[in-house]
């Protein structure tokens, strides 16, 4: 059974809250731990350790799944924040670490959402730190009341292994729960598809010299439903994510 490691979100000690107030907590959104599940997989959540005791745990695992959650920090892409939009500073290094351990080592990454903006980071690129304020869009990227049934359409950007993977689609339907996104595209970073309307990358891939799969997905997959025809088939993408593993 292939071991899929998943990076978690951090609460931090808060003295409102009822249980553990004084101390850190590790979560992963469940549907992402039953999207790994489903897929016949062995889903790890990936603690915050010191290397010592992180890369033997690492070593084990065959591939890694960027889980969504909080903002990417500006500083950790060269910027300063504007507004509120400040960011989880500590996630960005727990994270970049662990996406330098699977390049280093040849090991796939898909980056779901905030997954895929540090991806994107790490490779040197940079992000809209918030959509709304920074650029012209029309598109309604992030609705807090509909949330995951927030739809827009993706638009494939060229001839690439995407747009073959779901051939016959012009244009697909995804699920958009996200202010920030990608400015500018890291090294070797090519982009997939983009919201028409705006231009907004919503998925890319590497391709430079390394052979490992690094791949970013702007929506959430472990949200859709497969049976949903008006969305993009979230197992198609995941089948494709896990053949790469050597």
């Amino acid at each position: 059974m292939l071991k899929i490691g998943i990076t978690c979100g951090f609460l931090y000690p808060e003295k409102n809250r009822k249980i553990y107030n004084a101390k850190t907590l590790s979560y992963v959104e469940n549907e992402t731990i039953e999207y790994i599940a489903r897929a016949g997989c062995f889903p790890v959540v990936i603690p915050n350790l010191n290397d010592e005791l992180l890369i033997p745990i690492l070593d084990e695992i065959d591939a890694f799944i960027l889980h969504g959650g909080s903002d990417v920090a500006p500083e950790s892409y060269g910027e300063t924040p504007i507004g509120e939009w400040l960011g989880d500073k500590y996630r960005d290094k727990y994270e970049l670490e662990i996406i330098d351990y699977a390049f280093k080592h040849n090991k796939p990454v898909m980056g779901i959402c905030r997954g895929c903006q540090i991806l994107n980071v790490y490779f040197g690129g940079t992000l809209y730190q918030d959509i709304s304020t920074q650029t012209k869009s029309p598109v309604v990227h992030s609705d807090p009341v509909k949330y995951d049934m927030n739809f827009h359409k993706i638009q494939f950007t060229g001839n690439n292994f995407l747009r073959n993977l779901y051939y016959g689609v012009q244009e697909g339907n995804v699920n958009s729960i996200h202010h920030q996104s990608v400015k500018d595209l890291g090294k070797d970073l090519k982009p997939l598809c983009v919201s028409p309307d705006d231009d907004i990358i919503e998925a890319f891939y590497y391709a430079g010299d390394n052979k490992g799969l690094y791949l970013g997905i702007q929506w959430h997959p472990e949200f859709i439903d497969s049976a949903n025809k008006r969305l993009l088939n979230a197992k198609i993408l995941l089948d494709y994510f896990l053949k790469s593993i050597k």
